[in-house]
């Protein structure tokens, strides 16, 4: 299976940090976060990887090379001038030769169990598209994910208010999608921030074929993001 890890932001939240060092290679651990996403995929059987860099790309690839030292195939797509996950995404197509690809943000820590859920609930369903999502008290800095009883995804609400969300799932940034994403993202206009954003695509992606379902993660699963300096000292906790 293919795998598009996200990873061409700049991590301006983490200031200092993330002067003179991508925030995909902060240390978690002391090994770079990026060391334990590819590690951690790797577990379920995902083995060949586009990473899509921008920022201080030189020192990602000088790290990871062609993967091989890893036990992976490791490939390196620029992000285009457009700004945006779904840019990005973009910018994969040609690489990707599977009927359906697993993306990941390139800040985002999940257990294995988490992939391999994915993966097995894409499969049961014959779905188009599975997310992993994470319960939050607060999804305002996120989406909130609305799903019925068949863990079908009826609703995607990016960053509501607190007070409106309609749900505590949160999209987690871990997802297996067809490739029918790629006709998604070519479609995507710039939005209210200037961004090409995957979500929309996603939601397009339901709209159209309402087959895309979503994982509730457990409580024994965890799922930390490094977007501060306290989120990274909560993953350090988590993984040091």
């Amino acid at each position: 299976m293919q795998a598009i890890i996200l990873a061409a932001g700049e991590g301006t939240r983490l200031k200092e940090l993330t002067a003179f060092t991508p925030k995909p290679m902060l240390k978690v651990g002391q090994k770079p976060l990026l060391f334990h996403i590819i590690s951690t995929m790797k577990e379920v059987g995902i083995t060949d990887f586009t990473i899509i860099t921008k920022y201080l790309e030189d020192i990602i690839k000088d790290y990871f090379g062609d993967g091989s030292a890893f036990g992976v195939n490791i490939r390196y797509i620029t992000q285009p001038e457009k700004y945006g996950t779904g840019a990005g995404v973009a910018a994969a197509e040609s690489v990707i030769k599977d009927d359906e690809v697993f993306i990941t943000f390139g800040d985002i820590l999940v257990p294995a169990s988490t992939y391999r859920s994915v993966i097995e609930l894409y499969r049961q369903k014959s779905a188009t598209g599975v997310l992993a999502l994470n319960y939050v008290d607060d999804p305002s800095n996120g989406a909130a994910v609305v799903v019925d009883e068949n863990q079908k995804i009826t609703e995607i609400v990016e960053k509501p208010k607190k007070e409106d969300a309609p749900s505590n799932w949160n999209n987690s940034g871990v997802m297996l999608l067809s490739r029918e994403v790629f006709d998604l993202v070519r479609e995507l206009k710039p939005s209210p921030r200037g961004e090409y954003e995957l979500t929309t695509a996603i939601e397009n992606m339901i709209e159209n074929t309402g087959n895309v379902y979503g994982y509730c993660q457990n409580e024994t699963e965890f799922w930390q993001d490094i977007g501060t300096k306290e989120d990274l000292e909560k993953a350090n906790k988590l993984l040091g």
